[in-house]
């Protein structure tokens, strides 16, 4: 069977019809799905690349940031003593009731609470240590300790109780105060709740609270015998 000139040209074209369209099907989406792919995660680094570039301009600005952080950190350190003892509470309250003039009814301690901790100095770095301090594991704690007490006074003495809690030289604060009239002694029934704040941390000696002015021979502090 002879095939025509004709005939060949129109196979030719039909093969190359062929061949198109395998290439457009095997080849075409494949690279077109590869480059639509490639596009968009471009597109991603280009954005992620503005981010960093973005970040790094404001390199200086962050370390100003963080530098700053970093001395408000040390000055609250600052006000927050190693350690605060159920004998320095109470001699803290005592010294308030001795120089207001007050009368504590009752007084209530609570055992310490954490409420924060974050990284301190190198675990490995020595420096001097409060020997009653808890172990060491390079974190700083910081602790809120809170008593309650009861105390019969006049307006004149609550208020300077309420100045002497927000003057103290360590972090404190008045949680609640509840006052009423006592119609039976013509004074004031204070409740008081107030905290005060420590921070255990590596180089820092444990003070004690100064303990008041105590008579000799006295067997009852709060004077109720």
């Amino acid at each position: 069977m002879k095939v025509s000139n004709r005939d060949k040209k129109l196979l030719l074209i039909l093969a190359g019809i062929v061949v198109f369209l395998l290439f457009y099907v095997l080849g075409y989406n494949r690279i077109s799905a590869a480059a639509d792919e490639l596009e968009s995660a471009q597109s991603a680094l280009k954005s992620e690349i503005s981010d960093l570039k973005s970040k790094y301009d404001s390199l200086d600005s962050y370390a100003e940031s963080m530098e700053l952080c970093k001395e408000d950190i040390d000055k609250t350190l600052e006000d927050l003593p190693s350690r605060i003892y159920e004998e320095d509470f109470l001699s803290y309250l005592l010294t308030m009731e001795t120089r207001e003039g007050i009368k504590l009814t009752a007084v209530s301690l609570n055992l310490p609470e954490l409420v924060s901790e974050f990284d301190n100095l190198p675990a490995e770095e020595t420096l001097q240590q409060d020997p009653n301090a808890a172990p060491d594991d390079g974190m700083i704690h910081i602790y809120r300790t809170t008593a309650s007490f009861n105390a019969d006074l006049n307006y004149p003495q609550l208020k300077k109780i309420l100045d002497y809690i927000y003057e103290s030289k360590d972090k404190t604060s008045l949680e609640s105060l509840s006052v009423s009239y006592n119609s039976e002694t013509g004074k004031l029934a204070g409740v008081f709740e107030v905290s005060k704040y420590y921070a255990t941390r590596r180089g820092v000696v444990y003070t004690p609270e100064t303990l008041p002015r105590v008579s000799f021979g006295v067997k009852d502090l709060f004077g109720t015998t």
